[in-house]
């Protein structure tokens, strides 16, 4: 008996993805090709509605009367970036998003090496993602599974190294404030970026976060994008704490900017 009520308890768990990717670049030529923000982005998916999410794609087209293929957000025109930012903020998912400032990091072990950096990224957004997880409402008739993590490809990071990392997280390391419990003990899965493809969710809601925030010429940022996502925003009592701007005293101005646009 013991052990059909578990099969049936493990065929009734709704569990979760995050499709993580990344805007910006870890040089430091500001002013000079290089961004200021290195921005890190997380979708999370119940796996039982990524087909119905995938469908923003084929409704952004029917906005636009266009029957051609969306391509990586950077690549778009503003009315497809615009479209697709839009149905992203209908859909039913939750997203999480974290940037650091990179000239008043100068000097610190997290600028010493790009694996620092995106590892320190990836804790604070693994955060933030167990916390949207942990408070994800339960679906009728089963309970919430674990949340699976899905990276694009970077190739300049050295992933044996992030595994490594990770598993010291894990353990209790680095004051790391992740619910695990909800977090699949599986390594992530790392993936190149296809188009309309799962992943190019996560390239969407990086790249409008970065927009928003990195100033380009005469400081203007665009914050279109980042507004017609913000519903998703992971909030727990009235708090957006699916974003994260950091490091905090210098990023508190642009933190309350951010939050008043929204």
């Amino acid at each position: 008996m013991g052990s059909v009520s578990l099969a049936v308890m493990t065929r009734n768990l709704s569990t979760f993805t995050a499709y993580v990717d990344e805007s910006g670049c870890s040089g430091s030529k500001f002013g000079d090709g290089s961004s200021q923000f290195l921005g890190i982005a997380a979708v999370i998916v119940r796996d039982s509605r990524l087909s119905e999410v995938m469908g923003l794609f084929d409704k952004s087209r029917e906005l636009l009367n266009s029957a051609k293929p969306f391509r990586k957000f950077s690549e778009e025109n503003a009315k497809g970036r615009f479209a697709l930012s839009q149905q992203m903020g209908k859909a039913k998912i939750c997203t999480c998003m974290v940037a650091i400032h990179k000239p008043s990091l100068a000097g610190t072990h997290i600028r010493e090496n790009h694996a620092n950096e995106y590892n320190y990224l990836l804790k604070m957004l693994i955060e933030r993602i167990s916390w949207a997880v942990r408070d994800a409402a339960q679906m009728p008739g089963g309970q919430n599974g674990k949340c699976s993590l899905v990276l694009s490809e970077q190739r300049m990071y050295p992933y044996d190294e992030m595994f490594a990392y990770l598993k010291k997280l894990r353990l209790g390391a680095h004051n790391c404030r992740a619910e695990w419990g909800v977090i699949s003990e599986a390594e992530p899965v790392v993936l190149k970026h296809e188009n309309e493809k799962p992943l190019h969710l996560a390239d969407i809601a990086a790249s409008s976060f970065t927009a928003a925030i990195e100033p380009k010429s005469l400081g203007m940022t665009d914050d279109r994008f980042f507004r017609n996502i913000s519903p998703t925003l992971y909030q727990k009592h009235g708090k957006r704490f699916g974003l994260k701007l950091f490091p905090d005293k210098h990023m508190k101005s642009v933190s309350e900017a951010l939050n008043k646009l929204l």
